[in-house]
């Protein structure tokens, strides 16, 4: 699109000045976030997060749409700027919905390594299990070969109200035996047996055949020492 030509100059002007005739033409598409987010990219790439934020606004509540609000989140929380983070949250909630917005940020705060304000979201009173986010948070954590993030989401759920912990435990142990991470399944296991979960058959089957396969004699036998009988 030839607006990131003016995204790459910094020209804000006549960014916008281009995306009005486009947008009163009819020869944008309007319905995907996505082609909105360059009036929200010029100005973070200008590090005018201020701006961004109120840009970001008007949007969501004049289009309900929500573009490049992961990205804009990121920089907010690099720079601890909490109170734009707060603006950003509450215009989201309007759009999608507190539950799913707070899901959202959970993913930002986790790929930052940011624990503690994780957790803190996870526990928010009243939040509910939502299926979609958190296969879509697992998903994204999977591809991108974020592993530690992926345990520490998966780890820290388990104070949601009604949360399915067969599905995430069962799709982190995937995850890491289609990367051959047997030496973690020590790790998983003990978070199951701290925690108090008891997995289903075929999630035992399921770990113990990765450390048989994957792992040295050691890690193995001390895995399956643990592990209760199958049979």
């Amino acid at each position: 699109m030839f607006l990131r030509h003016y995204v790459e100059k910094g020209d804000s002007e006549n960014l916008s000045k281009a995306f009005h005739v486009l947008k009163e033409e009819g020869l944008i598409e309007l319905k995907t976030a996505l082609n909105w987010s360059p009036l929200i990219d010029i100005h973070i790439q200008k590090g005018d997060l201020e701006t961004a934020v109120q840009e970001f606004e008007r949007i969501a509540k004049e289009e309900g749409k929500l573009p490049h609000k992961f990205k804009l989140m990121q920089e907010l929380i690099e720079k601890e700027d909490m109170e734009n983070m707060q603006r950003v949250l509450d215009a989201s909630i309007e759009v999608i919905g507190e539950t799913k917005s707070l899901y959202d940020l959970v993913l930002n705060f986790l790929k930052v390594e940011k624990y503690p304000q994780a957790k803190k979201l996870l526990e928010t009173p009243g939040l509910r299990y939502d299926q979609d986010k958190v296969s879509y948070i697992m998903h994204k954590l999977a591809q991108d070969n974020a592993l530690d993030e992926l345990e520490n989401f998966v780890a820290l759920s388990q104070s949601i109200f009604a949360c399915d912990r067969e599905f995430m435990y069962s799709t982190l142990v995937s995850t890491l035996e289609q990367v051959k991470e047997a030496v973690r399944i020590n790790d998983v296991w003990v978070n199951m047996q701290e925690e108090d979960f008891v997995p289903s058959e075929e999630l035992k089957i399921q770990c113990m055949y990765i450390c048989l396969l994957y792992t040295s004699p050691s890690p193995r036998d001390a895995t399956l020492s643990r592990m209760p009988s199958s049979a």
